[in-house]
């Protein structure tokens, strides 16, 4: 399998805008990215690059448009094979920083195993994320906020 540009999960398939550098996000080891992992900026399909955020305890992160009101699922553990599924429905609740910022860029990073490339038994799965971690850029602060950082496995 090789991988091309833009390989992240289905749920976010035409979301997404490749990041260059992690400079405005402040990724320390951005450059040190290997080729199993992949940071991208959420973009609503209006083209708007600003969101209000949505957190629950599970951990969830929903991106909701601030032009158009449309709800991107960023992150979720219901979408992810390997992660351990819990049934109870947690209720999201509004992301606010410290600074408090209410609206945000956002940045999320999925990696995946390498395990596809070593076990014969096991095929590439778009959706099965092993780590992600999603960060918020403050329109009103300027700061960079992680919002989540979590294993899946």
């Amino acid at each position: 399998m090789s991988f091309i540009e833009k390989i992240c999960p289905k749920h976010v398939e035409g979301f997404i805008e490749t990041i260059d550098n992690g400079d405005k996000y402040k990724i320390d080891d951005f450059n040190e990215f290997d080729k199993y992992t992949f940071p991208y900026e959420i973009k609503c399909s209006c083209t708007n690059k600003i969101f209000k955020i949505y957190t629950d305890e599970h951990p969830s992160v929903v991106a909701e448009c601030s032009r158009c009101g449309k709800k991107i699922i960023v992150y979720d553990l219901k979408y992810y094979p390997a992660a351990t599924k819990i049934k109870k429905e947690f209720p999201l609740k509004e992301y606010v920083s410290r600074n408090g910022d209410e609206l945000f860029n956002i940045c999320v990073v999925y990696e995946y195993s390498d395990e596809f490339e070593y076990e014969d038994d096991v095929e590439f799965d778009k959706n099965d994320i092993s780590w992600c971690t999603v960060y918020g850029y403050g329109i009103k602060s300027k700061k960079v906020f992680e919002i989540i950082s979590d294993e899946t496995t």
